[in-house]
């Protein structure tokens, strides 16, 4: 990022190089839904054939039994993982581990080589969570709105919860 001196003048081109930040600022509830719906707040709008960086840090409720999955929805046209030339879109979660016995800091980090590619997290009954969304992602001709989606892993009567402050920061990288 670059550094910038009181009185110095600031091209276009680099204010619109400059991070974007997204912020869910009320909460988003999937009570008894395995279907994804979009966080409200977490989305940011792709360029056509435009890349981007996107690191996410979402805190969430789930419980033991519904546990909680994330991916991304997108025009349907972007990049996925390992295209031509190891090009392509490509989204990590780290947090609890999917299994619900496991202990605080323990991380689960799989690469997925689609955004549309579903992430499950760990829940618990007493204790709100965090987890971090890494991506890449490399868009096709369309442009579109890259949107952050949640659901509970399995249908439970229990409220599965994206808490207002969960953030999401995107860097254009062309």
């Amino acid at each position: 990022m670059p550094l910038y001196a009181a009185g110095q003048k600031i091209r276009g081109n680099e204010i619109n190089a400059l991070p974007q930040t997204f912020r869910a600022a009320v909460p988003t509830f999937s009570p008894n839904s395995a279907v994804l719906k979009d966080i409200t707040g977490l989305a940011f709008p792709g360029d056509a054939n435009g890349w981007y960086t996107v690191e996410a840090i979402i805190a969430y409720h789930a419980s033991i039994a519904a546990k909680i999955k994330f991916a991304f929805a997108l025009p349907g046209d972007y990049v996925p993982g390992n295209g031509a030339a190891g090009t392509g879109s490509w989204w990590t979660a780290l947090g609890l581990a999917n299994a619900a016995t496991a202990g605080v800091g323990d991380l689960d980090a799989v690469v997925q080589d689609s955004l549309t590619v579903v992430h499950n997290r760990a829940g618990s009954d007493s204790v709100p969570m965090f987890v971090q969304v890494i991506a890449f992602v490399m868009m096709g001709p369309t442009a579109g709105s890259v949107r952050l989606q949640f659901a509970q892993q399995t249908s439970n009567s229990h409220n599965t919860t994206i808490r207002a402050g969960s953030a999401m920061r995107v860097s254009k990288l062309n």
